[in-house]
């Protein structure tokens, strides 16, 4: 429910591109791959290459991405940022803060840092769970 309230706020904010869309843009830039595949921004994700190749066709279309093919590997696609991605999202940074900032109003560093430290449990208790079965 969470993440849906969330995904839900984030998309009211900007019309070019959903939460999903940004989080995978996001993802590419701070992996540090330059050209992942789309393999590769699955498993940064988490999500699975079907989702991840629906989001990136999108961005195609956006001008966001560009697939190329790997130069080793014909079969294989790279994702590759372009200039006008990097250029709306420098122009998105203000508003991105703000809503961050609105985000967490009322919340102390102390309960922050509570929240993240029970969310690590929590991650390493379904990673623990997953294994198992």
């Amino acid at each position: 429910m969470f993440s849906n309230l969330l995904q839900k706020a984030g998309d009211k904010l900007f019309d070019e591109v959903t939460v999903k869309q940004w989080i995978l843009l996001a993802s590419i830039l701070k992996s540090g791959v330059k050209e992942p595949t789309l393999s590769e921004i699955a498993d940064i994700n988490g999500y699975s290459r079907q989702n991840v190749k629906k989001l990136t066709k999108i961005l195609e279309e956006k001008e966001f991405i560009q697939f190329k093919k790997d130069a080793k590997d014909n079969r294989v696609l790279r994702v590759q940022i372009t200039d006008k991605c990097i250029a709306y999202l420098k122009s998105r940074y203000v508003k991105e803060q703000a809503f961050i900032k609105d985000m967490y109003r009322g919340i102390t560093d102390e309960e922050v840092d509570d929240m993240y430290q029970t969310m690590k449990k929590l991650e390493q208790n379904i990673s623990d769970l997953s294994e198992e079965g």
